[in-house]
């Protein structure tokens, strides 16, 4: 985590330096000992600096009055999703203000933390959080939950804080209370009433007819792999694709991929991994040996690498022996299966 902090009068500059040392942050200010490790001065307008910064950084703390920090950031401000957490400090730090991004962003989260470590009083403003009620995006970054359609999620939170009836079907098991106006449904299909929450690796009808879905997506399938040898990453990507419509996934659900040691140095099956930013898991044969008489084996594969079958006990295994969402599919040389992790739920907080 990534965390500047800025102050620009003697005593701001002052606070924003003990708390780089105490908290391990990078500390931008007016007055101050460059010597310090993790101090810089500032040497140009703080609004040329915090755009420089904007992106960079997971929080920017500003120890200065909120007017000056709501001017500068004001230009800057793109999405809740992208946004840093922006955070504001009184100098004589009595209270630590969450300003921006507190749900997705953190700052709701972090604002405590400071205030918790200075012995000050944090301020939320956030209606979720007032009104003691969850807040989806909360969940899902608690989660590493997906928001789908970002555009649904104020009036789920509007729906939250007014307490009428939303509806949600969860495809992870669920930890923790949910309020009393929030009613579980069993199927994606029975979410038809006016606020709806779909938590699920299908896709969905996100225009919902009946009202307002929102549509998280757990990042919670392991797919396995096997192919002959030479299959490029383009194939790859097309057989796993053609696979996810058959079965209306959304590829935004695949947490890693899984295959056999023998495939550890397929240059296709890298590239492909490497392409789509994720995880290989490399299964030992060994491992596989010990079970695959519960799935449909091939002489050719096991006169071949020595066990029977890839694609479906690398997702099993790699998925902590989890619940099988598509059993194997032969696409042109390139075998798919599809696994959802055991250990996947989703905690309310």
């Amino acid at each position: 985590m990534k965390v500047a902090v800025y102050g620009l009068t003697k005593g701001g500059s002052a606070l924003a330096v003990a708390l780089a040392e105490k908290m391990d942050w990078s500390a931008f200010v007016k007055y101050g000992d460059a010597e310090k490790n993790r101090v810089t001065l500032l040497d140009r307008p703080i609004k040329q600096l915090i755009a420089e910064h904007f992106k960079r950084y997971d929080f920017l703390v500003f120890i200065m009055a909120t007017g000056i920090v709501v001017r500068t950031i004001a230009p800057l401000i793109e999405s809740k999703t992208t946004d840093p957490g922006v955070i504001v400090i009184d100098e004589k730090g009595k209270h630590v203000i969450s300003l921006l991004s507190g749900h997705i962003g953190g700052a709701n989260q972090f604002a405590k933390t400071i205030a918790l470590a200075i012995g000050a009083t944090p301020v939320i403003t956030t209606a979720t959080d007032l009104n003691d009620t969850i807040a989806f995006d909360v969940v899902a970054v608690k989660n590493d939950f997906i928001i789908a359609n970002i555009g649904a999620l104020m009036h789920i939170s509007q729906a939250m804080i007014n307490r009428d009836v939303v509806a949600l079907y969860s495809a992870c098991r669920i930890k923790g209370k949910l309020p009393d106006n929030v009613a579980i449904v069993a199927s994606g299909a029975e979410l038809n009433r006016q606020y709806n929450v779909a938590v699920t690796e299908q896709r969905i009808d996100v225009a919902c007819k009946s009202g307002y879905l929102l549509h998280l997506i757990p990042r919670s399938l392991v797919v396995g792999i096997g192919c002959r040898k030479g299959k490029t990453a383009a194939e790859i990507d097309v057989a796993l694709n053609s696979v996810l419509d058959q079965y209306g996934i959304d590829a935004r659900a695949i947490h890693h991929i899984a295959t056999v040691d023998v495939k550890r140095d397929e240059a296709g099956l890298l590239a492909f991994c490497e392409t789509n930013g994720y995880r290989l898991d490399v299964v030992e044969r060994r491992r596989i040996a010990a079970i695959e008489n519960q799935f449909t084996t091939s002489s050719f594969v096991k006169k071949t690498i020595g066990v029977g079958a890839v694609a479906e006990p690398v997702a099993y295994l790699s998925s902590d022996r989890g619940e099988r969402l598509v059993a194997k599919q032969r696409c042109g040389g390139i075998s798919i299966a599809i696994y959802r992790m055991i250990n996947i739920e989703m905690e309310i907080v």
